[in-house]
């Protein structure tokens, strides 16, 4: 099977999967925010948003880094996995000790510490999902995708169940715990197929995992403090309805990513080996990504932005409209990320990653600044704000360094031909505004068929990307 039929393949499975993965945890979300409210949801919220801070201290950004050199030397699997599982184990207990310290000490609701200090029992197994990252590398992502969606399903089960039988937030805790917990035993289950694991211990292999992910992994912690620290901030300074409302819109644009991720996923090992193989190649498929990505991007932002008010009254209900402008702005925080994606992913195979630390340094000393600013004048309105304008700023700057070290030009006679991307957008925008009577489902269906019929239509892909077309759906 040829390497661009392959990334197709398994990006399209893992956005089949994702979607419908996408589409049970929104209902999940929905029923859990509808049946606690804003102030439980903004509790439940708060005790994610707190988790991932030491989640990221389980893992210090290794898989990256495994990923990379195992895509390089499939033979090193089973040691380099084998090492992470180690190292991730003694971060894992270090996280989880750490999280029950400063929890005790915060002067937060008992029932808010509660759901917390439960939560935060992931910690402990969170390193034996490690091997996961084989089926990134084999480009079987197809057994990563049917692991989570079958842990979705049940998590669907459990989350009706609780909501029949009246049960309260820790409850609800306690189901994320249990099938992250049956997450991970699946993970260990069926990465066996490709990798047996070697729990060894040398020490200048720790030394050099850890030598070559600190940059993943203070680029990890920073992630993570850009992406929910204005969760926290919301809490502990507007209270849990406005980190309910924020959240609610939140939610579905953290969904909506998955698009751009799971690309980065799929062409993350293909890009890592051609920087040592095919140097002259990463510009060529950078400029491609480019291209499908930002295609993908401007409808979501487009449509999202029109749609707003029917999709949130859709999912949350009523209760939930206070969160409609949010979402109306943080939904183009979604077509930024779906660029970030992409050149987050090149700098790190190009051995750059010190790169994507200095940036991601940056988006969060700008994030943390805004919040301060803005929260206090508009609350979570404030906090979508930041949220937008951190992610344009360091994806610009993470783009231009891309640019000119895979030396492709900032303006060419080829960019003239976006004109068709955009007429094919104004024939959506026009279709949305045209069916505003129309349930908002049928209208997102017939808004995307417009937008794809123009594509054609006007000759958005060339004949480069056809062939590619073609390779990918052929069957022999």
């Amino acid at each position: 099977m040829s390497t661009v039929r392959k990334i197709a393949l398994n990006t399209a499975f893992l956005i089949a999967g994702k979607i419908t993965g996408i589409l049970l945890q929104i209902y999940i979300v929905a029923i859990i925010a509808r049946y606690l409210g804003t102030a439980g949801y903004g509790k439940y919220a708060f005790a994610f948003a707190f988790l991932s801070f030491f989640q990221v201290l389980s893992s210090l950004g290794f898989n990256s880094i495994l990923v990379r050199e195992i895509s390089r030397d499939k033979s090193r699997a089973s040691s380099l996995i084998g090492h992470g599982i180690v190292i991730r184990f003694f971060l894992s207990i270090f996280s989880f000790s750490l999280a029950i310290a400063i929890i005790s000490l915060l002067k937060i609701p008992q029932d808010t510490t509660s759901a917390i200090s439960i939560l935060s029992l992931i910690l402990l197994f969170s390193a034996f999902q490690t091997p996961e990252i084989i089926f990134q590398v084999y480009l079987e992502l197809k057994y990563s995708v049917l692991i989570n969606l079958g842990n979705k399903l049940l998590t669907l089960g459990l989350v009706l169940f609780a909501v029949s039988k009246g049960k309260n937030l820790n409850f609800f805790i306690c189901i994320a715990v249990a099938t992250n917990l049956i997450l991970v035993l699946g993970v260990l289950i069926f990465s066996r197929k490709f990798v047996r694991l070697k729990f060894s211990f040398n020490s200048s292999t720790l030394k050099w995992i850890i030598k070559e992910s600190w940059p993943m992994a203070l680029s990890a912690i920073f992630i993570t403090v850009y992406f929910k620290i204005d969760t926290i901030m919301l809490s502990l300074m507007k209270g849990d309805d406005a980190v309910g409302y924020y959240n609610a819109a939140y939610a579905i644009m953290s969904n909506l990513i998955f698009i751009p991720g799971a690309y980065a996923t799929s062409i993350f090992p293909i890009i890592s080996s051609y920087f040592k193989s095919s140097p002259d190649s990463l510009a060529k498929i950078f400029k491609r990504s480019f291209k499908y990505l930002f295609t993908l991007a401007l409808p979501i932002v487009l449509g999202g932005a029109i749609l707003a008010k029917e999709i949130i009254l859709l999912i949350y209900g009523e209760e939930y409209l206070p969160s409609v402008q949010a979402f109306q702005i943080l939904i183009f925080a979604v077509g930024i990320i779906f660029i970030s994606q992409l050149v987050s992913s090149n700098i790190t195979a190009i051995d750059k990653q010190k790169i994507n630390m200095w940036l991601t340094l940056a988006n969060v000393c700008l994030n943390i600044s805004l919040n301060f600013l803005l929260i206090p004048l508009w609350s979570f309105i404030g906090a979508s704000i930041a949220t937008v304008a951190t992610e344009g700023t360091g994806c610009l700057l993470a783009f231009l360094y891309t640019i000119k070290y895979l030396k492709i030009p900032v303006f060419s006679k080829s960019h003239l031909q976006s004109i068709r991307l955009l007429i094919s957008a104004g024939l959506l925008v026009g279709v949305l505004y045209l069916m505003s009577s129309v349930h908002v489902i049928p209208r997102i269906l017939i808004g995307g068929m417009s937008y794809v019929a123009g594509l054609f239509l006007f000759r958005w892909f060339d004949q480069t990307d056809m062939k590619m077309f073609k390779q990918v759906i052929k069957l022999k």
